[in-house]
């Protein structure tokens, strides 16, 4: 609402915010109860990778409709990731690095563009290597298997189809080869 003097005011619904935030907390420890601390980094990073893709659809319909967010905006965002499972790519991306930072991973949020449009994506450190991981784009697969294109890749290998934009971000350089997915996970997929 507006008053007399044209301050602009908002109300909450603070019964439904306590009510998504238990939701978001229950899904959230559901999926991290299967995530034993006696994995390495590299092993928790992929059920996470792999978790964020069975669990999110694309949401098309908030870039493609409302790209001001106005009428979708929890597709950019976690809770709209994880309890509404749609999201666009900044949701998953929040998603990933929320679900990182709970098993002590450390995870960033990079932000640019990637054929000419507004994206994001993840850095994240194993090891005291960065590399850089996009689950929004491992997300193209039709049978609901995840995709590893762009996963633990340098900067130098992102840059090939991803422009960062160092505006208001830091984002470590990433040049760890050693939990590439070609020295990782590419023989078993």
């Amino acid at each position: 609402t507006i008053n007399g003097s044209g301050k602009l005011t908002k109300t909450a619904d603070r019964k439904k915010i306590s009510q998504q935030i238990s939701q978001f907390n229950a899904k959230a420890e559901e999926f991290l109860k299967t995530v034993s601390s006696t994995l390495s980094d590299l092993e928790k990073e992929k059920l996470i990778h792999d978790f964020v893709l069975k669990n999110i659809t694309y949401d098309y319909d908030a870039v493609s409709v409302s790209p001001s967010r106005e009428n979708y905006l929890r597709a950019w965002d976690t809770y709209g990731a994880l309890c509404e499972n749609k999201a666009v790519c900044e949701g998953y991306t929040r998603l990933f690095q929320y679900l990182c930072y709970q098993v002590g991973i450390n995870a960033t949020y990079v932000q640019g563009t990637s054929q000419g449009v507004s994206h994001a994506w993840n850095v994240i450190k194993l090891d005291g290597d960065w590399y850089h991981i996009d689950t929004t784009w491992d997300d193209g697969s039709t049978d609901n298997q995840p995709l590893y294109n762009w996963f633990n890749l340098t900067e130098a290998e992102i840059k090939v189809d991803h422009t960062i934009t160092y505006d208001n971000l830091y984002v470590p350089t990433a040049e760890g080869t050693e939990y590439s997915l070609k020295n990782t996970f590419a023989m078993s997929i």
